[in-house]
């Protein structure tokens, strides 16, 4: 009988430490039925950037969704130092530990800006090759929001992580 009790509460752990690697993962990517692609509830957070920031308590989370050639788009950014202001944001190629290169940029401060709340929202066309990279589950991604006190990044999050 404790031998039938010690199993059920190993496999009960195993089976609770599978759920939450799974839910910790880095990768916030996922597809419907009709191939439309999804980075839901993605957390950005200024500890993450490449070089490190001054910057300590600036966080915020982007919705993307690839649907054909459309890439749509929210983000919301909190805590941003009074005297610095929003300016781009791009999803770049790139490891966590790395600075890459812009594949897509979503807020140029033109078309598409930040507003008083630091949120921006839009859509913007991506040619074919660009729909095949941010598909690609080998290519590495990162979102990063730039601003006029760190032009490099002030806050960033992993997209997708090939291992």
């Amino acid at each position: 009988m404790q031998s039938m009790k010690t199993f059920l509460i190993t496999t009960g752990l195993i089976i609770f430490g599978a759920l939450i690697f799974t839910a910790c993962s880095e990768d916030h990517d996922r597809y419907d039925s009709e191939g439309t692609l999804y980075f839901d509830k993605v957390e950005l957070s200024s500890k993450n950037e490449v070089p490190e920031t001054s910057e300590k308590y600036v966080t915020g989370t982007a919705n993307i969704v690839l649907a054909k050639n459309n890439v749509t788009f929210n983000l919301k950014i909190y805590n941003v130092p009074a005297d610095d202001s929003l300016t781009t944001a791009h999803i770049h190629i790139g490891e966590p530990d790395e600075t890459g290169g812009v594949l897509v940029t979503l807020v140029d401060g033109d078309g598409i800006s930040f507003d008083e709340d630091n949120e921006a929202v839009g859509t913007v066309s991506v040619k074919d090759i660009i729909v095949n990279q941010l598909k690609d589950e080998d290519v590495s991604l990162y979102v990063n929001v730039h601003s006029d006190g760190h032009p490099a990044g002030l806050v960033r999050a992993t997209l997708r992580h090939e291992e």
